[in-house]
Parts: C-alpha cells; structure tokens; sequence
C-alpha cells in the first residue's frame, strides 16, 4: 500500500491566516507554510469564507484576500476563479452588489475557460441572487427562458 502524505490539518491556520491584516503578513505566512499552499487551500479558504460571511465578515474578508493572493503567487487561473468567488460572497453580504456581481462574472469566465464546469453550475447562484437585488429582474430571469 502508497503511503500518501499527509497535509497538516489547515484549520489552526485558517484562523491565524483570518487574522492576519496586510499583504506582507500573508506572503510571511504562505512563505512559512508552504506545504499547504496549493489549489485545494484556495477551495478551504473559499469554503471558510462562506462560513463566516454572516458570521464575521471583516475574517471570511482578510480570508477571501488571502485566496486572491495565493491564487495568484500559484498562478493557476482556477484557484483564481475560486478566490473571485468567495470574494463575491464577502461583497454580497456587505450589500455591494454591483462588484459582487463584477467578481461573480470574473469566476464564472475563469471557471468555463478551465473547464471547471462542477464550479461554474455552483457558481451561477451567486450572479442570479445579485441580480435580483439589484433589481435586475430580466437579466436574471434570462438563463431560464
């Protein structure tokens, strides 16, 4: 039987990382724990956002950044999509509705351009629920004619 390394549990680090408040902590910090930096910690950091949105939105914040960030140090379009989105979340539940809905359509593009096709139908919610606060009935309605 393969053995298969096993990935330090991310959950002490997620609340070190949610606390974290500048750019130059968070890159000290991916520096430091390198060994969970890759796509599947941009999904664990997306999920925590969703978590805290109602909860402790300036956290599920610092945390949708610090997506962005290692999306970006990975330079892997789909872990990009992935911090879009719990981007979108974190503007959503602020009532900035027009950039989530920016951030939302960012995800969705990088989402189908990566053939991430299981993210993109997860994804739609987010744009549709946006639209109708804005009251952009018809555009949301649109998909389903």
């Amino acid at each position: 039987m393969a053995m298969i390394a096993r990935q330090p549990d991310p959950s002490p680090l997620l609340v070190e990382l949610g606390r974290l408040s500048n750019r130059r902590e968070v890159t000290r910090f991916f520096r430091q724990h390198a060994d969970v930096c890759d796509a599947s910690m941009v999904e664990r950091l997306h999920d925590e956002v969703v978590h805290l949105t109602l909860a402790d939105v300036g956290r599920a914040d610092r945390l949708a950044r610090a997506a962005r960030q290692l999306a970006d140090i990975l330079a892997d379009d789909g872990a990009r999509a992935q911090s879009m989105r719990a981007a979108g979340h974190v503007l959503f539940a602020r009532g900035h509705w027009a950039d989530a809905l920016e951030r939302y359509t960012e995800a969705l593009d990088l989402f189908r351009r990566t053939g991430q096709d299981l993210y993109v139908a997860r994804t739609l919610s987010g744009p549709l629920q946006t639209l109708f606060y804005l009251g952009q009935y018809d555009r949301a309605s649109a998909p389903a004619d």
